[in-house]
């Protein structure tokens, strides 16, 4: 941005961390040497610097980690107490998934103006952050592992601004488009994604459609559940069951979010019906495709510290739903919890919270008649 006399106010990590620099501009050439004026702006977002030289900006004080504990898929032993995946620090670290084979987690460690996709041997506790090539911005939302194990899938914009649904082989950190957004920007007509359970195809949410499905190899598209021939006015979720012969998504007709499961080409039939007041998330299904595990919590109580939500599984057959008496006081619209084979479930537990700051007095004295 501009300061009131002409310079050039920019954050840099030139010195090592970010701060604040000036650079003195005339006719639209840089003049001499940039000059640090303002240090430890590593989480700042810029606002706006006002005329008389204040420098509003936003920083995160966001406090989430991944977490793990063991569920007992039978409901006779209650969960045990929550760990944090890297016990020795706290980090941001979000969106996690299991491989496979359940000996590894990969999640998003967001860093100051940055993200990186991370992966975690749950045995040595070593992690690796991937060097994702082209690079990648905007990781925020979850990883999904592919259920070969060779790759992830994730939300993010590439090096020319475009959003979209972008696979990471897991072995050698490259990156090849999914499917690039057709509008400009994060186009929130696209939501919530998917593996098949071949590993040959993304699913996905897209309005006014519906559940999408989308082949990495030829980009042909076919449409799983259709919002407009079910008389749906939203869907959410689309999670395939571990044969693949069904999609469990969370739907609305009007009168509230239902849990509904398709198998084929039937019509989508009404697992557990809209509760009044109550908002529904459709995570995951157990690994003998027998339950579903969803989230529920009401929807007038936006922070889940105050008001954690509550995991439930529900029997795909008869629409039977039991407590699994775990409480997760975190965002599980966003981040989806996820379920290892052997029954480890994985989740994002804390606060999104954000601050405004204003910094006054820190530009060298204006020269008097000197404007942009």
């Amino acid at each position: 941005v501009w300061t009131p006399d002409g310079r050039v106010f920019f954050l840099s990590n030139r010195s090592g961390p970010t701060e604040g620099w000036t650079l003195e501009v005339a006719d639209g050439v840089a003049v001499g040497a940039p000059v640090r004026v303002a240090p430890g702006l590593a989480a700042a977002s810029p606002v706006a610097l006002t005329d008389d030289g204040a420098y509003y900006y936003t920083r995160s004080s966001s406090s989430t980690d991944v977490y793990t504990l063991r569920l007992d898929l039978t409901g006779a032993v209650p969960p045990t107490d929550p760990v944090r995946v890297q016990p020795g620090s706290v980090g941001e670290r979000v969106g996690p998934s299991w491989s496979p084979d359940g000996k590894s987690l990969a999640y998003i460690t967001n860093r100051p103006r940055a993200q990186t996709v991370s992966i975690q041997n749950m045995t040595s506790g070593k992690v690796r952050d991937l060097e994702l090539t082209p690079p990648l911005s905007g990781i925020r939302i979850a990883t999904r592992w592919s259920p070969d194990g060779a790759r992830l899938l994730i939300r993010a914009a590439d090096a020319h601004n475009r959003w979209g649904y972008f696979v990471v082989d897991v072995r050698t950190s490259a990156v090849t488009p999914g499917l690039l957004f057709e509008g400009t920007g994060n186009d929130q007509a696209y939501g919530g994604f998917q593996w098949s359970t071949d590993s040959k195809s993304i699913l996905f949410r897209h309005l006014p459609r519906g559940i999408v499905s989308r082949e990495l190899e030829t980009g042909k598209e076919r449409i799983l559940v259709d919002m407009k021939a079910n008389g749906l006015v939203s869907v959410s979720g689309g999670v395939p069951s571990p044969d693949g012969l069904s999609l469990a998504f969370a739907g609305d007709r009007g009168q509230g979010t239902a849990i509904m499961v398709q198998t084929g080409a039937d019509p989508p039939r009404v697992l557990l019906g809209p509760s009044p007041g109550q908002a529904i998330v459709v995570h995951s299904w157990t690994p003998n495709g027998q339950e579903i595990l969803f989230t529920k919590f009401g929807a007038d109580n936006p922070n889940p510290v105050e008001h954690p939500h509550e995991l439930w599984a529900i029997t795909a057959a008869d629409g039977k739903a039991r407590d699994t008496l775990v409480r997760i006081s975190g965002f599980t619209r966003n981040y989806l919890v996820a379920l290892s084979r052997d029954g480890h479930l994985a989740f994002t537990l804390g606060e999104q919270l954000g601050e405004l700051w204003v910094m006054m007095g820190f530009l060298p004295k204006p020269r008097a008649g000197k404007r942009p």
